[in-house]
């Protein structure tokens, strides 16, 4: 379900669930044709070892069987081999899923796969050609001699023009940014920001931008570059959303510096402490004060 992040999430407790048990991960896909949501299944990018499932499994989990369940799942579970995700945190219940379920849920907890970490990060590599373009930031984001390269990712776009969106996810104001940057200067005398956003325009008329920024997305680059720039710069910036939170969590740089926004969602209910990995510096996503 989702985009490109939610996607690797549901991807990871499945890769780390199937190492436990010892089996086989099936992948299926069918919402995602279903509902036309994005671009697609858009985990194809990457080295996974995980196979679409085929007809049977379609077959031995049926639509109306997954809504039936996922209406009853705080009452049930599991369901005819349904195992729906509960709430937004870590469950430690999912230690209990057996051979042959069906995992249904968003799983953003970083406590899910923290086992299959070195697996997770050999297998979201790039299986496709990179553009030239983006072959040569990534060297340049290496160089020492460049300064200390740091993703800053501003999403705006569903989040800014979406009522449902906003009202769920909110915004990290420029407030968040420019005191996230003014952190990481702190902490990183060399930085220089590298900025990955959906809307330059905002980026460029509302925050205090140091000398030397550089803007990177560009139209010919799809969202699994951008993902993967992001995570080849030793420091990140991240927005609330799942797509550079990724970006934060492959980059394997000693020493990184991860700033992340806090609270997630707008929507009471919906944040997880589990979704932070140890380490990472937390700071209001309205005002910017450290958390």
């Amino acid at each position: 379900m989702g985009g490109l992040g939610n996607q690797m999430f549901q991807y990871a407790v499945g890769r780390a669930t199937a190492h436990r048990l010892g089996v086989e991960l099936l992948v299926d896909d069918r919402y995602l044709q279903r509902r036309q949501q994005h671009s697609g299944f858009a985990l194809d990018a990457f080295r996974l070892r995980g196979r679409t499932a085929d007809a049977a499994v379609h077959s031995a989990f049926p639509e109306i069987k997954w809504r039936v369940s996922r209406a009853l799942r705080r009452q049930i579970r599991p369901l005819w081999g349904f195992f729906h995700e509960r709430g937004m945190g870590y469950d430690p219940s999912i230690r209990d899923v057996q051979a042959g379920m069906l995992l249904s849920g968003f799983w953003q907890s970083w406590r899910y796969f923290q086992d299959v970490a070195p697996t997770l990060r050999e297998e979201f590599v790039l299986d496709t050609p990179w553009p030239k373009e983006a072959e040569q930031l990534l060297n340049e984001f290496a160089d020492p001699g460049r300064g200390d390269s740091v993703a800053l990712h501003v999403r705006r776009g569903d989040y800014a023009h979406s009522p449902d969106a906003l009202r769920r996810h909110g915004l990290c104001t420029a407030e968040y940014y420019n005191q996230a940057m003014s952190q990481m200067v702190r902490r990183v005398p060399r930085a220089v920001f590298r900025v990955f956003s959906d809307d330059p325009d905002w980026v460029r008329h509302n925050l205090q931008l140091p000398a030397g920024t550089e803007f990177i997305s560009r139209p010919t680059f799809r969202p699994e570059h951008d993902l993967m720039l992001m995570a080849g710069c030793r420091h990140q910036i991240i927005a609330n959303s799942t797509f550079s939170w990724w970006a934060g969590w492959l980059n394997v740089s000693p020493g990184k510096v991860v700033i992340a926004p806090s609270p997630w969602f707008d929507e009471p209910g919906m944040d997880n402490a589990d979704r932070w990995p140890e380490g990472w510096l937390l700071l209001d996503k309205r005002t910017g004060l450290e958390k």
